[in-house]
Order: structure tokens, then C-alpha cells, then sequence
């Protein structure tokens, strides 16, 4: 390909990458009543899911921008930190504690598992129409179907003894998973004593910190909770602690932080790449913070976009096995990674929307049952109507 081909396909993909960005940047600086402004968290999980979307497109010059996938996944992992001890403390009170944890791990396991299986069973179809996607499994293992629908213990690869994923983003399930186990015991701890609670969970997050700087190699390990707890125990401390850092933080200052981060990542893109990933991955993180602490309301179409970004974090990878995004963008733009982007969102989104109104919405209606609303949240949003 000539000089002149490259210099355009990075191009488009700066293009591609500043038209999200420029979108997220003037949600946050809405400037209308902050009542209505929460209604954009949806909206912002969306964006995760679609970050990831890009970042799976083969040819995504990492080398040239912030990896959007590794953002992403961290922003998701921020988020549950904060709202997962929000809805167990706000949608399941009046009962005795371990009939409350009963109902939020019910309630956690009809939001996850029902639309992985469906994604799994769209994947069976998808490598059964490419032989070419195929051909990347080993299907030889017996156990790789049960370590693909059990989820839980999906890293584990010495315990399974294989390591195959059929749906890649899924390893990031398995994380949540673990963190979702924890969080009644976490909010146990930290009601008998916060403070002792607390620097438990400092110092285990310092330690993840330690793993994930230095990767050991073994997904059983980089994979797990440990390294990635960090964020989780961010979220969380933001969420326990939020009425204090309402008291001592704006608004406006969280959001320059993260914009001060965001061109931060930008400039170390020229001297440390893995810098740059890591400084965007803050600067999502207080937006995100700045979005939950903003207000309580959220109207019902941010809350379907929200609602879709779980489909959509799974479903893209069902559409790139089937091989039909990059057919479609061999026609269109032969070789262009943006298009290729589009080609894939474009097949996502409807399936991921007919996923949500036939398969989700009538969960949900299930899920509605486990809860009990109670009195709003100080500050912060409510949880039942940001939650995943």
C-alpha cells in the first residue's frame, strides 16, 4: 500500500476516534439544568460498548491512539463498582441481609447469563457460516463448552485444563462475576467498620495495582479480579464515600480533571503509548464519576441506550465471526478500518436491539419483582434506573 494510502487510513481513524470523542465532550459540558443531564449515563455505557466495537477492528492503529477497548473495559468495571452496592443498599431493603443478597445475586444472574447464552448459541451459528472463523477453535475439548457456559471461572484456563473463549469480550464477564460474589460481603464490612474496611481495600487494590503493572502471563491470574480490582474499589469508595466528595468536590473540577487527562493521553501518545491508553482510561473514569454524581433522573431512551450496551459488548464479536462486516466493507472501502468499524456497528445494533426488546425487556420485567424501592439516595443516582 503507498505512503499516500497510509497517511489516509490514519486519518480516517483519528477522524473515526475525535467524532466519539467530540460527542462525549459535549454531553459533559451540557449546560442545562443538571437534573437533566444524568440522562446521558446510558448514553455513556453505550459509548464503552461502541469503544470496544472499534478498538476489535482488525487494523485499529493502537500504536497512534488510545486503545478504546482497555478504556473502556475500565470505565465498565468503575461503573459496577459504584452502582453494584447502590442497588443492593437501594432496590432489596426491609428483609433479613442474606434474603437481600439472595435476591440481588438472583437478580445479577437474569441480567448476565440469558443474553451470554443467546450470544453463545449466535456464535454457534456464526462459526458454522465462516469456516475461516471456524478454524481458529478447538472444539476437540469437551470441557470448553462447559467452561463457556458455566462463565463463571472462564479465565481459568488451568483449571479447565484448556483456554478457549468462544466469545472473546466474555473475559471480562468472568471478572465481574467475581466482584458481584464480593459486594455483599464488601457492604457487610464496611457497615460494621468503614474504617478498617476501607484500608483493607486500599491495600488490595495497591495490590492489584502491583499485578497489573507487572503481568505474570497466566490469564488465570491477569484475568481474574485481583488485577483489575483497582477500579472496582474505586467505584465502590466513590459510591460509599459520595456525599463526602460532593462536600469537598465540584462538579466542574472532576470533569476538567478527566479533560486535563484526556489531552494528557493524547500528548504521551508521542513518548508512551501505554501511557496514553492508561491516561484516557482515567480520564473515562471522571466522567463517568462526574455523570453519577450529577443528578437522580434519567429518562427512558438514555435508559434503553444504556440497556443496549451489554448486547452490543457481546454481540460485535457474534458479528465479526460471522465474516459478513468485513465482506461488506471489502465492497464499500477496500482496506479501511473505519468503515470496517461502521460495517460492524451497523450489523450489531439491530440485533442487538431486537436482543433487547425480545429477550431483556421480558427478563427485566422478572428482575423488577426481586426489587423493593425505598427512599432516593442522598446524592448520586438511583440505582434501579442506571443499573446495567
Amino acid at each position: 500500500m503507498s505512503a499516500k494510502a497510509h497517511a489516509g487510513d490514519r486519518l480516517e481513524g483519528h477522524i473515526d476516534f475525535e467524532i466519539c470523542w467530540s460527542r462525549l465532550v459535549l454531553v459533559l459540558r451540557d449546560r442545562r439544568n443538571p437534573a437533566e443531564r444524568l440522562r446521558v449515563i446510558g448514553s455513556f455505557r453505550l459509548l464503552l460498548a461502541i469503544f470496544v466495537v472499534i478498538s476489535h477492528t482488525k487494523g485499529f492503529p493502537f500504536g497512534r491512539l488510545p486503545d478504546p477497548a482497555l478504556s473502556a473495559i475500565v470505565g465498565f468495571f468503575f461503573l459496577s463498582g459504584y452502582l453494584m452496592p447502590a442497588t443492593l443498599e437501594r432496590n432489596y431493603v426491609g428483609e433479613t441481609f442474606s434474603a437481600q443478597t439472595a435476591r440481588y445475586l438472583l437478580n445479577r444472574f437474569l441480567r448476565i447469563f440469558p443474553v451470554y447464552w443467546l450470544a453463545l448459541v449466535l456464535q454457534g451459528a456464526a462459526l458454522a457460516w465462516n469456516a475461516e472463523a471456524r478454524s481458529l477453535y478447538d472444539f476437540s475439548h469437551p470441557n470448553s463448552f462447559l467452561q463457556n457456559f458455566v462463565l463463571l471461572g472462564l479465565n481459568q484456563g488451568e483449571f479447565w485444563h484448556q483456554d478457549q473463549r468462544f466469545i472473546g469480550p466474555a473475559w471480562t464477564l468472568d471478572v465481574e462475576l467475581q466482584y458481584y460474589l464480593l459486594v455483599p460481603f464488601f457492604v457487610l464490612c464496611f457497615r460494621r467498620g468503614p474504617r478498617l474496611s476501607c484500608a483493607a481495600m486500599v491495600a488490595a487494590a495497591a495490590l492489584g495495582l502491583l499485578y497489573l503493572c507487572n503481568p505474570t502471563g497466566r490469564d488465570s491470574i491477569d484475568r481474574s479480579l485481583l488485577p483489575w480490582f483497582p477500579f472496582f474499589a474505586a467505584g465502590y469508595l466513590s459510591y460509599w464515600y459520595r456525599e463526602k466528595i460532593m462536600a469537598g468536590v465540584s462538579i466542574r473540577s472532576i470533569r476538567t480533571a478527566g479533560s486535563v487527562a484526556a489531552i494528557a493521553s493524547l500528548a504521551l501518545l508521542f513518548v508512551s503509548p501505554p501511557a496514553s491508553h492508561w491516561a484516557f482510561a482515567c480520564a473515562l473514569i471522571l466522567f463517568a464519576l462526574a455523570l453519577l454524581h450529577t443528578s437522580k433522573r434519567q429518562r427512558g431512551l438514555d435508559r434503553f441506550l444504556g440497556n443496549l450496551s451489554y448486547p452490543v459488548f457481546l454481540l460485535h464479536a457474534v458479528v465479526n465471526a460471522s465474516g459478513i462486516p468485513a465482506h461488506l466493507a471489502a465492497i464499500v472501502a477496500p482496506g479501511s478500518v473505519p468503515v470496517l468499524a461502521l460495517c460492524t456497528l451497523f450489523l450489531t445494533l439491530p440485533v442487538s436491539i431486537v436482543t433487547e426488546f425480545a429477550l431483556s425487556q421480558p427478563i427485566d420485567k422478572i428482575r423488577g419483582t426481586l426489587r423493593r424501592q425505598a427512599a432516593p439516595l442522598m446524592t448520586g443516582p438511583t440505582a434501579h434506573t442506571v443499573l446495567q
